[in-house]
């Protein structure tokens, strides 16, 4: 059995809470049961998202946007050194580590008190061997409720899937049936909106959540030692608890925002520590429907604007002679780090001799790399007939994967200087690759992915730190880099100045009922309302012909924002009216189309 990280008294508040909650799940047999999946749907750009690490990439939509989808992969990093400047080994990095059998599925011990791990870096994207995803990073379990898959509401109501599929969602703000049980009663696990009030935005309001759509889920990397080579790489104890959001507002219906919170549950005071994003856009990747006819891969490029923090991929001739694509426009799909930790030293990007960042201050994207697919990383090829591309782990995985994350090409392999740094021929900053090299080299464009990197920082025991991005999707460079600079800015105010978001607010004064979703609905449909304080609230569904069909709710409920599902039962095909009763008085009436 794998011993359990140690919880420490530092950690406060409901992030300690939920640990508490949740401690049991760290002792499930199979890695997987804990997997889930959400929809951020309310823009234009419209994501699947997992909650094991790899964040989008694993099931349609994959980043649909417009006639297409662009994403094969989004994946979380996060890699810690194993010597000091001076060649010493750090603590973390020595002694005994617990290896999982992946057959057996039991944890067992290896090492010595003097074995020596190396660096080691925690990723969902690498290991692919015979396509089991076995992952470094692994969801939490018990922060949601996994009896409500993602058939029983997107498949029956004709989105994403089927209605068969079984796979269980993750906590959706606008589905309480997906929030976990305490006490009998369905609680949100994740966060609130922040109070505008409060300068830190550290206070919340309760009931009031960020945009129109919140995903929360967490992930640790547990069984990082269950790849195809359990003797490289360990585990750190970090786990990561996320927010996922998306908007309809008009400004910001084109981006996904991820809100991620970065907690060390080891006994280690962990230094040089770098967190990333492994990403792999497709333009195109499938069509709107989820096929994969007309797919294009071999001839993207990849884009960086470093004051923006911005990677983008675009096709080199918009695919003027694919039929699928004929007419219309590709995007330009981006990947922007926004919030990051601050620096645990000064640094020197640009190797003028001058601190381009002093320490204590937002790190910002410290590297940036691009390389060929078919090239990755810490991957040896090996031949195998029944899979296409069959994966094992080189021996320097762990080693070459940190490397790149903190620009050090020190005693690296002339092969791995090859294919894995790319940096301008005169500058020759190994932070950052040369996307002008990139484009002189394969003019065509080819299958490429990209790395975003921010660190090195210091995390110590029982601590957390912060770290935000987005996806941000456009049909140019030019309106792609207009909405990358809005999104920055609004993640700087913490999405307060976000007009749904302070719509929200504002009802938190006023009583409010939105408009149904989906709609036309032909299974259930959830309606959202507001109320300004505590009251009774009477929920009622009416015919066409002003006869009432059904009482959805009438209780009292406490202030804030609420969501109820109406489920369609019996009711014919047609359309009714929902009105919200506060306190004997209507408040609102709206309308919705049952299709069945």
């Amino acid at each position: 059995m794998k011993s359990q990280p140690c919880f420490r008294p530092r950690l406060l508040g409901r992030s300690l809470v939920i640990l508490f909650l949740f401690v049991a799940s760290l002792f499930a047999r199979n890695p997987l049961e804990n997997r889930a999946r959400g929809y951020c749907d309310q823009g234009n750009l419209k994501l699947a998202v997992d909650n094991f690490g790899r964040f989008a990439g694993v099931a349609a939509p994959y980043g649909l946007w417009g006639d297409f989808q662009y994403i094969s992969n989004l994946s979380f990093m996060l890699g810690v050194p194993g010597k000091d400047k001076n060649g010493n080994p750090y603590p973390w990095a020595l002694g005994p580590k617990e290896v999982f059998d992946v057959k057996k599925e039991v944890f067992y011990t290896v090492g010595e008190d003097t074995t020596y791990w190396g660096p080691t870096v925690s990723e969902s994207w690498f290991d692919e061997s015979r396509n089991l995803n076995r992952t470094d990073w692994e969801a939490v379990g018990g922060l949601n409720n996994a009896q409500y898959t993602a058939g029983m509401f997107y498949g029956a109501n004709g989105l994403y899937t089927t209605p068969e599929d079984s796979t269980p969602l993750i906590a959706t703000g606008t589905i309480p049936e997906t929030w976990p049980i305490q006490n009998g009663r369905a609680f949100w696990p994740g966060h609130w909106a922040a109070d505008p009030n409060d300068p830190s935005f550290k206070e919340e309001i309760r009931n009031i959540f960020v945009s129109d759509e919140d995903l929360y889920f967490a992930f640790d990397d547990r069984y990082a030692t269950r790849d195809d080579d359990p003797y490289q790489g360990y585990p750190t104890n970090v786990r990561v608890e996320v927010t996922c959001h998306s908007f309809s507002d008009s400004l910001l219906k084109d981006m996904v925002f991820f809100d991620l919170q970065l907690y060390n549950l080891s006994d280690y005071d962990y230094q040089g520590i770098y967190a990333g994003l492994y990403f792999d856009a497709d333009v195109y990747h499938a069509l709107a429907d989820g096929n994969f006819y007309g797919r294009t891969n071999d001839d993207d490029l990849v884009g960086f604007d470093r004051e923006l923090g911005l990677t983008y991929f675009y096709d080199v001739d918009g695919d003027s002679t694919n039929p699928y694509v004929r007419g219309k426009k590709l995007a330009y799909l981006g990947l922007q780090l926004l919030q990051t930790p601050p620096a645990s030293q000064e640094l020197d990007l640009d190797g003028d001799g001058n601190a381009d960042i002093l320490r204590g201050d937002p790190l910002g994207v410290t590297g940036f790399h691009w390389f060929d697919w078919y090239y990755l990383p810490g991957v040896k090829y090996i031949f195998d007939p029944e899979f296409d591309h069959p994966r094992t782990s080189s021996e320097d995985k762990e080693e070459i994967q940190y490397k790149l994350m903190a620009g050090d090409m020190t005693d690296i392999s002339a092969s791995d200087s090859l294919h894995f740094f790319h940096p301008d021929s005169v500058a020759g900053n190994p932070h950052f690759d040369s996307v002008e090299q990139l484009r002189m080299e394969h003019p065509k464009g080819m299958d490429c992915v990209a790395m975003l990197t921010t660190g090195p920082f210091n995390l110590k025991s029982g601590e957390s730190t912060s770290l935000s991005f987005c996806l941000v999707a456009a049909d140019s460079k030019e309106r792609l880099m207009q909405k990358a600079q809005y999104a920055k800015q609004v993640a700087l105010r913490h999405y307060q100045t976000v007009p749904s978001l302070q719509k929200r607010l504002q009802g938190v004064f006023g009583y409010k009922l939105e408009q149904n979703f989906p709609n036309p609905f032909n299974a259930r449909t959830r309606v959202v309302f507001m109320l300004p304080k505590e009251s009774n609230v009477r929920l009622e569904l009416f015919d066409i012909q002003g006869r009432k069909v059904e009482t959805i709710l009438n209780k009292p409920m406490r202030k804030g924002q609420h969501t109820v599902t109406i489920q369609a039962g019996n009711l014919a095909s047609g359309l009714y009216f929902y009105r919200l009763v506060i306190g004997g008085k209507v408040v609102a009436t709206k309308k919705m189309l049952l299709i069945r």
